[in-house]
């Protein structure tokens, strides 16, 4: 029965009396206020009365502590009384008004866990509940719930509260709906602080055995910093798994073991013993502020389900419908009895009905033609259900319905923001055919439109209810929902050599529902290789990291082009004159630090060889320091001029015009000061030999183009800005 209506919230308990054994089991299948001494047995008597109304046996009496979500007390008939299980294995039969759209499953709270210290701002996470469309997180500071604040998910399975008050305690809840009803879950109290401690997060698993169940290790307070997890102590029965992928990875044999998978998931395979408690292990949190304390995780491994006969049904062959679903029942259909007309026949094979794994299917060796009457039995053997629950016997049971046959066309793979479509299956029977989703968090249905919802999978039943002639039949289809495709593709950028990098920046396309950016749950971060003082060139821009519940991230790499930058060379030193074959050290500088090279632009004036120049011929000649330039920077250059002497310091009193290459012509060095020189020489007795009103420093000891003889000739100067000079000048040969 349940408590109607808040507040005060109570919850909700069940008797079962199990036909064969006589064996009476209450259990509570959701306590809802977990604070209220009264909701936990406080004002109650449980047990059970003898037949004539006086005490029977009693488990509790106003006891506060005895009651509480998924508790199940046992009575077993013994002799005149009963014998009490207090810690029964929970019964999950649960009634439902309507088969074909059941109400939702009670809602498991994650995170924050019971009395749990957060701070101001915090995601609400909670598990799926089967067969809800949507949620509703209620968060308040009484512990029934009265003036809550209410907040709507949708189908999400976590929503972000800020601006909680600080140094207060609250008490939350997420209800699930559907289009049948609405289920409450337990209500857990929290704390708030400005400062919350690292704690792990106490959670309640129910495994079927045989079953695995992915589980994530959950946490409040720290520091911003990263987390991991630190499996402390193994499970009693079963087995525990390193989460890969969403699959099984290594198997965890000793502790300590840290948790590999980067969401702190687990995998528990329950190949073990049924029991309360029976999967426990125990975990701690890390991050920057150390170690936080133990967290027990506590796994109740239930029994696989006993599958139930439901009806039979015939057309050529027999079908026996059962409650849950079948393994496949191969081989093994001398378990199975089916009579016709009163006489046992040959069935020559057995298998699951297509597309209906609650039904399995009799091959006869003669078939059926409609008219019989027909019988089914069972003796126990080793058919099972899914879960691996044993199908007990069944004696006749008469075969009167006609089967029927469900055609659904397999279901093509939709992604997140896909239009609803129409489902199309049909019944032999040509009688109307329904829908249901599984898991309505991925797909809803509306009549024979389904609406894809959120990435996941779930399984789609098309169902014919039947009548007085036909049996039930369904066909379930799996549809999956995959991630929509959002890309990321960034933007090519530029900078110069040596100058910080530009802001990195990217377009997001593909987003559906009108949504934005705003809705992702982890942004990717974006960079590149180069660093400030990368050379120049071409560095790719990538993304890591980022994820999204909806969204399958498409990454379209980009391009950082570091530009060259210019450099400036400049002469720090480097003869203004050099004398024919004299070698003097040049030196240059450049911005970049790159090493300057040099050149003589006349190697008929100069040489060059390293930073060492050599007048070659009398004359001016540029020398270039330069550099061509790297990936970094452009190329560039500086000119410096040098004036080429005569070979020795006494040109202007000796030269030896021998045609050697070396003094061949009278230099007068200082001409450049001087300006214009009107130049005449004579021989010793006074004759004018040479004579050039504009000398330009070309006379080459000839007279009226005859050679003179070697010896001394006086010169006459008259200069332009420096009066006349006059002296001795020697030809020699």
């Amino acid at each position: 029965m349940g408590f109607y209506p808040f507040p005060p919230f109570f919850g909700t308990v069940s008797v079962i009396l199990y036909e064969t054994t006589n064996v009476v089991q209450v259990q509570y299948r959701l306590i809802v206020d977990k604070v209220s001494q009264r909701a936990h047995g406080s004002s109650a008597t449980i047990g059970l009365e003898n037949a004539d109304g006086t005490a029977g046996v009693q488990y509790s009496y106003h006891a506060s502590d005895t009651i509480y979500t998924g508790k199940a007390i046992s009575f077993t008939p013994s002799g005149s009384t009963y014998t009490i299980n207090p810690d029964a294995i929970y019964d999950g039969v649960y009634l439902t008004t309507n088969i074909n759209l059941p109400e939702p499953g009670i809602t498991l709270l994650t995170a924050p866990g019971v009395d749990a210290i957060i701070g101001s701002d915090y995601k609400f996470e909670w598990a799926s509940a089967s067969n809800a469309a949507s949620y509703t997180l209620y968060i308040s500071n009484y512990s029934d719930l009265t003036e809550a604040q209410t907040y709507s998910p949708g189908a999400g399975l976590s929503y972000d509260v800020t601006g909680l008050l600080l140094d207060t305690t609250y008490y939350w809840g997420v209800f699930a709906r559907n289009a049948t009803g609405t289920t409450w879950c337990e209500l857990n109290r929290f704390f708030t602080s400005s400062n919350p401690p690292l704690a792990p997060v106490p959670q309640t698993r129910w495994v079927e055995q045989n079953q695995e169940e992915i589980i994530q290790l959950k946490y409040t307070g720290g520091d911003a910093g990263p987390k991991t997890a630190t499996i402390t102590s193994l499970p009693p029965e079963g087995l525990l798994y390193q989460c890969s992928n969403g699959t099984r990875g290594q198997l965890i044999t000793s502790v300590p073991a840290e948790v590999t998978d980067p969401l702190l998931n687990v995998v528990y395979l329950a190949s073990g013993n049924t029991g309360n408690g029976a999967g426990n292990f125990r975990f701690r949190i890390h991050d920057g502020t150390g170690d936080s304390a133990e967290g027990l995780v506590t796994i109740n491994v239930i029994s696989a389900v006993v599958p139930n006969f439901v009806t039979a049904a015939k057309g050529t062959d027999v079908e026996v419908q059962f409650d849950v679903p079948m393994a496949d029942p191969a081989g093994k259909q001398n378990q199975f009895t089916v009579k016709v007309n009163g006489n046992p026949v040959t069935i020559s094979s057995i298998q699951l009905k297509e597309g209906d794994p609650y039904t399995i299917t009799l091959i006869l060796a003669t078939p059926l033609t409609g008219t019989e009457t027909v019988l089914v039995s069972y003796t126990q053997g080793d058919v099972t259900g899914q879960t691996g629950g044993l199908l007990a016997s069944f004696t006749d049971q008469p075969v009167t319905l006609r089967a029927q046959t469900i055609n659904f066309p397999e279901l093509t793979p939709k992604k997140y923001g896909d239009p609803a479509f129409a489902l199309t299956a049909t019944s032999s029977s040509g009688l109307a055919v329904t829908y249901s989703s599984s898991n309505q968090v991925v797909a809803t249905i509306s009549g024979s439109s389904l609406t894809v919802r959120l990435p996941g999978v779930s399984n789609i039943t098309a169902r014919q209810a039947g009548n007085s002639t036909w049996a039930p039949a369904r066909y379930i289809r799996t549809q999956t929902v995959g991630k929509a495709d959002l890309t990321f593709t960034a933007e090519n950028k530029s900078r110069p050599y040596l100058q910080p990098n530009p802001e990195l920046t990217y377009t997001i396309t593909g987003f559906v529902l009108g949504e934005t950016q705003s809705v992702l749950d982890e942004l990717p971060v974006i960079g590149t290789t180069a660093v400030q003082n990368s050379p120049g060139g071409d560095y790719p821009i990538t993304f890591t990291g980022g994820n999204d519940n909806n969204y399958n991230y498409v990454f379209v790499n980009g391009t950082l082009t570091v530009t060259k930058i210019d450099q400036t060379i400049t002469f720090t030193g480097y003869p203004e004159k050099l004398r024919v074959g004299e070698t003097k050290t040049l030196s240059a500088t450049s911005t970049s630090g790159l090493t300057v090279l040099f050149e003589s632009l006349n190697t008929q004036r100069a040489t060059v060889s390293g930073n060492q120049v050599t007048g070659v011929s009398r004359g001016n000649v540029q020398i270039r320091a330069y550099h061509p330039g790297n990936e970094s920077y452009n190329p560039a250059e500086a000119l410096a001029t040098i004036e080429v002497l005569g070979s020795h310091r006494d040109i202007m009193n000796l030269f030896t015009p021998n045609n050697d290459g070396f003094n061949d012509l009278w230099e007068l060095p200082e001409m450049e000061a001087w300006g214009k020189c009107d130049v005449k020489v004579y021989n010793r007795w006074g004759k004018l030999v040479f004579s050039f009103p504009d000398y330009n420093n070309t006379w080459d000891g000839t007279s009226d183009g005859n050679p003179l003889p070697e010896g001394a000739y006086y010169f006459v100067i008259k200069t332009q800005n420096a009066g006349t000079k006059t002296g001795t000048v020697n030809i020699l040969r």
